[in-house]
């Protein structure tokens, strides 16, 4: 299969963004990476243009003028509580940025391969206790980001029924270095390096009932190139979850992190962090994926939170 020649990655400042540049950058060191963000900057020494993905002339001039091979969305209001704060904005960047992007590609450059990052929150009420969500799992979004999500989601299914060559990612709960301190993980982490500081020896958590499928940002982006790699023997449409299939509750999570820490720390319930929400249980299983193109998480848990925490501990 022939490399990507150009290759345009939305949100490439993000957490995930910068992983994704970085991979993409040693898997096809010659490709032109046309990278774009909220936000103009750099990542690992490539120029990143600033672009409102929910500007639908904007979005269709990148498409047309750089006709690229392959498109990456990953931007996105990512955070929950963010969504849930402004709901309006969410569905425009969440639900209209992929639209038109694949209303672009089939416009203006039908030759391209659109990867669009969906997310497990698709699944929202259908998730139970004890309960393997595959691909057959009926969508019940249960928050605004996971509805716009969704929206999207089935719009690219829709959308290669009419040409678009498209794929969908439906990634469960990520970690690793560099994400947002508005994720669970990230202000674990913070807190204890700030403890192993000389502050507080307190860690403050919300409900620590959920059990989640986590896995390492590496791994994700790892799954996202090789179902870009495979995009040729891939169906049109369709859509995978990307998960380790193994569940974990976020008690068991702070214990690993509290048991890495360099102090004792005491954990104290802070309501302000509470869901008002019953204890939910996400869990994936990835069986498609690594049917079709042999793809599994290759780091541990422990692993990624030693990571992760080692990373704050560099801030």
């Amino acid at each position: 299969m022939a490399a990507p020649e150009r290759i345009v990655v939305t949100g490439a400042s993000g957490f995930v963004g910068q992983h994704m540049v970085r991979r993409l950058r040693r898997e096809w060191p010659d490709a032109a990476l046309i990278l774009v963000s909220r936000r103009a900057g750099q990542v690992l020494g490539h120029e990143v243009t600033s672009l409102d993905v929910a500007d639908e002339a904007a979005v269709t001039a990148l498409i047309r003028e750089t006709k690229p091979d392959v498109v990456v969305h990953l931007a996105a209001v990512s955070a929950i509580s963010n969504a849930m704060a402004d709901r309006r904005m969410t569905w425009q960047i969440n639900a209209m940025a992929p639209y038109y992007l694949a209303s672009a590609i089939m416009d203006h450059s039908p030759q391209s391969y659109f990867l669009f990052v969906s997310s497990a929150e698709v699944y929202g009420r259908s998730a139970k206790p004890g309960v393997l969500l595959d691909e057959s799992t009926l969508l019940q979004p249960a928050n605004p980001y996971a509805s716009a999500k969704a929206a999207a989601d089935l719009f690219v299914q829709e959308a290669a029924l009419a040409g678009l060559r498209a794929n969908v990612v439906r990634p469960f709960n990520h970690i690793g270095p560099g994400q947002s301190l508005a994720f669970a993980i990230p202000s674990f982490c913070s807190q204890i390096v700030a403890s192993e500081r000389g502050g507080d020896r307190v860690i403050r958590v919300g409900s620590l009932e959920d059990v989640r499928d986590f896995l390492h940002v590496e791994d994700v982006v790892d799954a996202y190139v090789q179902v870009i790699r495979a995009r040729d023997h891939l169906p049109s449409g369709a859509f995978f979850n990307v998960a380790s299939g193994q569940g974990v509750r976020m008690s068991d999570v702070l214990d690993l992190l509290t048991n890495l820490s360099q102090v004792d720390v005491r954990v104290e319930l802070d309501a302000t962090r509470l869901r008002q929400r019953p204890p939910t249980s996400v869990v994936g299983d990835a069986g498609k994926l690594r049917a079709d193109i042999g793809w599994a998480p290759e780091h541990s848990l422990r692993e990624t939170l030693a990571e992760t925490l080692d990373f704050w501990r560099r801030q």
